[in-house]
């Protein structure tokens, strides 16, 4: 009878024996997978006089970039081959739906002559420079002394490919519709070695390619010659295409930003971990940096230029300035912050605060926002910077803190910004707690005991004579179980907070969030934050882009839409900043209860019916044949669901500005279509028919078009909410004529539960609702809006069912203003 071997177990991490733990999937599929590393196994086993042998002792081994060890080196998003393909090959399918959907639109056909000009000189050359940045990352990677630097670089390589391969279908796309030479690789060589624009940024690249010392190469890839080229051919080439109504280029370079951000996330890292090796180190990458600014920024300077030349002209030195102080923020965040921008940074900005330093100041009175975090470095800075700026305005900070920071970690960094940390910490300032204390007590989350916590915590802070109350936890903790009633209890805040002085950041790791979770965190927060290119931006709640693939493909098509509409909407982020920094103005003025009433019933239709059709849209997506048709009729109504809330939170604002609207020639009858196409669908969820009766050549008014759809909306909303549980199902009429007084009268007439007995004024009051969840905001806002334009607002009950609201706006008076 045969013996059977037993087969010993393989020894899996022989090669990370000296890691003491069971290694990560990313470090056993990453460590030491390079054919040399060091002198073993090879090239150093052969003869040391080799050219190979010869060429590595030189320019790696001798490099005077060193480490005691390069292996403990680790790349912050921990990216294995087969995560980078399944990340990609969602991005690929989202660009390939983006691209089928412009294409069905025949975009390309449409396009500016001047506008595929320009792209002709300033967008198509890149591909030379492209193919520059990816050689250098494949020969970083081929000198690198760690596999784990190997392994970045070759991904960094790829997303360089990923780039040229795009660049190259728009290069295509246009010449059949405008020039077939537009895709001629000589014509746009001749461009890249003939068209002066370009010589300088060509000298760069080309010098750079023959940096051979690995830590030299390193730095002007990297640090220098990539991050001021990407800021340039991605950033503000996709504000010019927004400009000049190319969507489709500025949503394909918007979907380079992940790319970019994770080459720029290991960067930063690997610079930290050489400078924590040898502090030598930052001085040798100070002098690298100087030794090649010049020649980055004369690159970059030289294309610029073209931004002046565009159909739509930028000033070239402002998109210069812009590209500088970009990239100094990404060399302060590399801990090189010693190194300072040039003279006309410098001017810019004059003691203007970096942008981890202006989260803190985010935190108006009834704030109520959340940081959605990809690294253990984002949430640390976030948080520093809002506790920070706490203390130093005099206010009460509570800092919960949870993985993956420790409060040992969390202590030390912030006494690192705030060196007198310990005084505050005596006088009770700050307190610092777990997670586990705080939020579990007794190993469960019970939302009634935190409620009753934290409202004892204000009530002491309160007595205490604080300027106000900083609140921040991370939600790391939240198990499945516990997640609705966390959400109730993010709702609950929402429903005080305006009630006290206090700002709430709720932190959420975008590893364990999936979009459901990520669209309960948009619904239940004002605004969010996340980091992106190295700086911190502001992203609107109904909006919220780039944080997950669903999440952002469904936010840049309602990006495009919405650029399609208006040129002069969705600076999205631009806009939001804006947007805070006038609530925080008001918060500061009026009380902040009846603004957040006001906001939540203006906003909560299309938020929830946006929420909904996301579900839907994923639902079908998901299926195991996915629903493509059902899927694209979801997004469609999402992108006017969140397009809606969009304008809603824009005129809301507007409304509490001291400056006079914007006024311009309206027509009514147009305003009332397009408004009715936007709730249509809302209609038909309840049988609801609406008929307009419009009447035609009605002159033109001067008013705020959004405004008045605003009105519109609010009374048709009204409208529809009192018929929907009618039976037979009701009628929606929107009538429009010109009065004897010579104003023209628009009548909103429903066959609901009508109105109120005995209250047909006081539904104008504010908080005044018969709803059950109603706020009695809307009715307070449309009249306010009415009466800005020199008109009233009224209502009425009608002889049988229902009630007919009515608003009038006097034509003279516009007239006068147009002439």
């Amino acid at each position: 009878m045969a013996t059977v071997r037993r087969r010993e177990p393989p020894k899996t991490w022989s090669l990370l024996g000296d890691v003491r733990r069971k290694p990560s999937e990313y470090e056993v599929v990453s460590a030491k997978l390079h054919y040399h590393y060091r002198r073993e196994p090879a090239p150093f086993e052969l003869d040391p006089n080799t050219p190979i042998n010869t060429w590595y002792l030189r320019y790696r081994e001798g490099s005077p970039l060193q480490a005691d060890s390069w292996e403990d080196f680790r790349d912050p998003h921990q990216v294995t081959y087969q995560v980078y393909v399944q990340r990609q090959a969602e991005r690929e399918m989202y660009l390939e739906n983006l691209v089928d959907e412009f294409e069905r639109r025949n975009h390309d056909a449409r396009v500016q002559k001047d506008w595929v000009r320009m792209l002709d000189r300033l967008y198509l050359p890149a591909r030379f420079p492209m193919h520059a940045l990816q050689m250098n990352a494949l020969y970083e990677a081929q000198m690198a002394p760690s596999s784990f630097i190997t392994n970045a670089a070759y991904f960094q390589a790829a997303d360089e490919q990923r780039r040229i391969q795009w660049l190259a279908y728009r290069a295509k796309s246009l010449s059949l519709e405008h020039d077939a030479e537009l895709a001629s690789s000589a014509h746009t060589r001749r461009r890249w070695e003939e068209d002066a624009v370009w010589q300088p940024l060509r000298e760069a690249v080309e010098k750079m390619l023959i940096a051979y010392d690995w830590g030299e190469a390193f730095v002007a890839l990297n640090l220098m010659v990539k991050p001021v080229f990407d800021e340039v051919f991605n950033v503000q080439l996709a504000e010019l295409a927004r400009a000049h109504e190319d969507a489709l280029l500025a949503l394909m370079l918007d979907d380079f930003a992940l790319d970019i951000q994770r080459s720029r996330d290991w960067s930063v890292a690997l610079v930290q971990y050489a400078t924590e090796q040898h502090p030598a180190n930052t001085e040798l990458f100070k002098q690298w940096i100087e030794q090649w600014k010049p020649l980055a920024y004369r690159g970059i300077e030289g294309v610029v230029e073209l931004f002046g030349q565009a159909p739509r002209p930028v000033e070239p030195k402002a998109v210069s300035a812009k590209v500088r102080a970009a990239h100094h923020a990404f060399l302060a965040r590399c801990g090189l912050n010693a190194v300072q921008p040039d003279s006309r940074v410098k001017n810019l900005g004059g003691d203007a605060k970096t942008s981890v330093d202006i989260i803190g100041d985010m935190a108006t009175w009834g704030t109520h926002f959340c940081l959605f975090y990809e690294t253990k470095e984002d949430l640390r800075d976030a948080l520093i910077s809002y506790c920070k700026s706490g203390l130093e305005k005099d206010e009460f900070c509570l800092w919960v803190v949870g993985e993956p920071l420790t409060i040992e970690e969390a202590t030390a960094a912030l006494k690192e910004a705030v060196p007198n940390l310990d005084s505050y910490l005596a006088d009770s300032r700050i307190e610092i707690v777990s997670t586990s204390d705080f939020f579990l007590q007794g190993g469960k989350f019970d939302r009634k005991r935190v409620t009753d916590a934290l409202f004892a915590k204000l009530a002491s802070v309160s007595r205490k004579g604080y300027a106000g109350v900083r609140l921040t936890g991370d939600t790391s903790w939240v198990t499945k179980k516990d997640w609705i009633p966390f959400c109730e209890l993010e709702e609950g805040i929402n429903e005080v907070i305006g009630n006290f002085r206090l700002a709430v950041l709720c932190a959420y790791s975008l590893a364990s969030c999936g979009a459901y979770e990520i669209l309960d965190a948009v619904r239940t927060h004002q605004f969010a934050i996340a980091r992106r290119q190295g700086s911190w931006v502001v992203i609107e709640t109904a909006a919220l882009t780039r944080a997950k693939a669903e999440i952002k493909r469904l936010n840049e098509d309602l990006e495009e839409r919405v650029l399609e509409r208006t040129s002069e909407l969705m600076k999205a982020s631009e806009a939001l900043r804006e947007a805070q920094a006038e609530l925080g103005r008001v918060t500061r003025l009026t009380a902040m209860g009846e603004l957040t009433a006001s906001i939540a019933h203006e906003i909560r239709q299309p938020i929830f019916a946006a929420a909904t059709d996301a579900e839907t849209c994923l639902r079908w997506l998901t299926r195991d044949q996915p629903e493509v048709a059902e899927a694209q009729e979801a997004a469609s109504r999402l992108v006017k669901d969140v397009s809606r809330a969009s304008d809603i939170i824009n005129r809301i604002v507007l409304l509490f500005k001291k400056d006079v609207p914007r006024r311009e020639l309206a027509d009514v009858n147009g305003v009332i279509q397009e408004t009715i196409a936007l709730l249509r669908s809302e209609a038909s969820r309840y049988s609801i028919s609406i008929h307009a009766e419009l009447t035609e050549g009605l002159p033109n008014i001067m008013a705020d078009r959004v405004a008045l759809q605003q009105v519109l909306m609010n009374l048709m909303l009204n409208a529809i909410e009192a018929m929907k549980d009618m039976s037979p199902p009701g009628k929606l009429t929107i009538t429009t004529r010109q009065d004897e007084n010579r104003q023209l009268l628009i009548s909103v007439t429903d066959t609901g539960v009508g109105l109120p007995p005995g209250h047909a004024e006081q539904i104008f009051t504010a908080f005044f609702t018969s709803k059950p969840q109603g706020t009695g905001m809307g009715l307070p806002i449309s009249r306010s809006i009415v009466e800005s334009h020199g008109g009233r607002l009224w209502a009425t009950s009608n002889s049988g069912p229902g009630a007919t609201f009515q608003f009038a706006l006097p034509l003279e008076a516009a007239a006068r203003q147009s002439a």
